[in-house]
């Protein structure tokens, strides 16, 4: 009996320690996961943005950015100690870019919450601009996110739904 059990363990980690990292659909799906957890975040935190400066209230913006930032962070944390799939480096790379760029997103949301009533116009349309070129950027690594999926799921032939 003892012969055997050793002889399933030595097997097991034997076949642990040949294997590269989740399969290509697992790393595809916590890729996918944490994207739909961090785009649902950047849509809440813009959705609060709008109403804090439509109501001209930034007060309570720096406890909605610190709270988005820790939930964008957790999502970055479970990518980066996740094993990287065979071939799925760059796809890898281009999820963290990508979840990177909506923390800088969130990042200047915050710098509203500096803004006071002695802020001047200016100041307001210089938050605005930094804030849509960071938007910019996001929607740019979304795509190239999404074009290197599809190469990444093509060459593991799986087809993306």
């Amino acid at each position: 009996m003892k012969k055997v059990l050793f002889s399933l363990v030595v097997a097991v980690a034997a076949f642990t320690s040949c294997s590269n990292g989740p399969s290509a659909i697992e790393f595809n799906d916590a890729i996918v996961n944490a994207n739909a957890k961090i785009a649902q975040q950047q849509i809440e935190y813009d959705s609060k943005l709008t109403n804090a400066i439509e109501s001209d209230s930034y007060s309570a913006l720096k406890v909605e950015n610190d709270s988005a930032l820790a939930r964008v962070d957790r999502e970055i944390a479970i990518i980066k100690e996740m094993g990287t799939a065979k071939g799925g480096e760059a796809f890898k790379e281009s999820a963290l870019t990508t979840f990177d760029a909506v923390r800088k997103l969130i990042e200047v949301g915050g710098k509203f919450s500096t803004l006071t009533e002695n802020s001047t116009e200016e100041d307001f349309n210089k938050l605005i601009e930094e804030y849509n070129a960071q938007m910019n950027d996001y929607s740019t690594k979304v795509d190239a996110m999404g074009g290197i999926q599809a190469a990444f799921a093509k060459d593991q032939n799986y087809d993306l739904r």
